[in-house]
């Protein structure tokens, strides 16, 4: 398969491909793990690789913060699923607005020194509206905003909180739900997050099966949440590993289609002669991203923002087409103005 081919679509067939995936739900994931553990499983690569499909987010949290010192696997974890496509935010916690400030400027300034980061996570957020404490995330969020108005900053106060942590705003984002599924089941959103997209809501749920987190993901709409993650791991620690059903999770979580599914759709489409059937699941290996196609004894894959395929079609062993980028310039120039 050469990359050439993909210069014969038209402007009206890539409408088509691109206007038959819906948006549904991002993941937002706690990665409170270490990323260089020769005996454990690698959970950063594995979020790196579900970048490439989905859109993720990545909270970074080394020791209950920053730490000590900056530290170069989590350096050269976040750089790969930022380079994935995905997006990494820095923990601080803030003891319900007992932290004292300079503390938390510190922690900042640290990160930002030694992370390539989109964003902060703001922890253990209050909930009510009283003036001392939304003056005292509001300054949180000036002090990040006036780093880079770039950075996004997430609020969990773990509950539907006051209105006014966003309308004022002191945070961009809200985790309104962080608990065992045994208490979501019951959640219900309060009638004022109705006035904002639902992407500006966050669930965090752990304790769950996998028929639950299924469940979960088919609630978003009820749910008004845009931004979720369902994990079987428990307290205390229920964010130091990725759960057993994160394949499942990660199918779950359909998406606007990204730049590694668009080639994926476009490939099915355009040559079913190697890859059919259309749609079928996408896995995880090693890094890759990939669909294989049993009728035709074919794979095309993603890894690091290249495009990959193998089979007997493409010659001995896999075969690199071009980076991503060059495969879909080559889409958007078929595409005309």
């Amino acid at each position: 398969m050469s990359i050439k081919h993909f210069t014969l679509i038209s402007a009206v067939y890539l409408s088509i491909v691109f206007g038959a995936l819906a948006h549904a739900t991002n993941l937002f994931v706690p990665a409170y793990f270490y990323p260089s553990n020769p005996s454990t499983r690698d959970y950063w690569s594995d979020l790196a690789a579900a970048a490439q499909i989905v859109n993720a987010t990545v909270i970074l949290n080394p020791n209950n913060g920053f730490g000590t010192s900056g530290d170069p696997n989590y350096a050269n974890a976040i750089n790969q699923v930022r380079e994935s496509g995905g997006k990494v935010i820095a923990y601080v916690y803030t003891n319900y607005a007992n932290r004292p400030l300079i503390d938390i400027v510190s922690e900042i300034d640290n990160y930002i020194a030694f992370y390539t980061i989109d964003g902060f996570f703001i922890d253990e957020m209050t909930a009510d509206g009283t003036d001392e404490n939304i003056i005292y995330f509001e300054q949180i969020y000036n002090y990040i905003k006036n780093k880079s108005s770039h950075y996004s900053v997430t609020g969990d106060p773990g509950v539907v909180p006051d209105e006014i942590y966003l309308s004022k705003p002191v945070v961009d984002n809200l985790v309104v739900f962080e608990g065992s599924i045994k208490n979501y089941v019951n959640f219900q959103p309060e009638q004022w997050q109705l006035n904002y997209p639902k992407d500006r809501f966050i669930h965090i749920v752990y304790s769950a099966t996998s028929d639950q987190m299924k469940q979960a993901f088919s609630q978003t709409n009820k749910n008004h949440v845009g931004n979720l993650y369902i994990t079987d791991d428990k307290l205390p620690n229920p964010y130091d590993t990725l759960p057993e059903y994160v394949n499942l999770e990660f199918e779950m979580a359909v998406v606007t289609p990204n730049k590694g599914q668009k080639i994926f759709t476009f490939a099915e489409q355009l040559f079913p002669q190697y890859f059919s059937p259309a749609n079928v699941d996408d896995q995880l290996l090693e890094g890759f991203v990939y669909r294989y196609y049993p009728t035709t004894n074919a794979y095309i894959g993603i890894k690091n923002g290249e495009v990959f395929v193998l089979g007997d079609a493409f010659g001995p062993g896999i075969q690199r087409i071009d980076t991503i980028e060059n495969t879909l310039q080559f889409l958007e120039s078929a595409a005309g103005p």
